[in-house]
């Protein structure tokens, strides 16, 4: 979770609001995203606008930052499509060092 907030595009989430909720196996977190940051805490929010459910971490990063799709990822979604489609493009790895 650390990951997706310290990759977390703030320009580019604006003023996207969003509580949402990602589930990986037994363990549940709730970012709230709004002005451009997003803080994480555990636990779930009771109703969030997008959950996201994955067997595990690497199912999650394929989709956030691998342009996988949910589906081929095993990963749930609930919520809004169009927001969780939004939602996912805010999140960019940087660029490659050239060696």
């Amino acid at each position: 979770m650390l990951s997706l907030r310290t990759m977390l595009d703030p320009d580019a989430a604006g003023s996207t609001k969003a509580t949402v909720v990602f589930v990986m196996g037994a363990a549940q977190f709730t970012a709230r995203l709004a002005d451009g940051a997003m803080p994480v805490t555990r636990g779930a929010a009771d109703e969030p606008d997008l959950r996201f459910e994955a067997a595990d971490a690497p199912s999650l990063a394929a989709v956030f930052y691998g342009g996988v799709d949910p589906d081929t990822a095993g990963l749930r979604v609930a919520g809004d499509p169009e927001l969780a489609r939004t939602f996912i493009a805010l999140f960019n790895l940087p660029a490659k060092l050239d060696r």
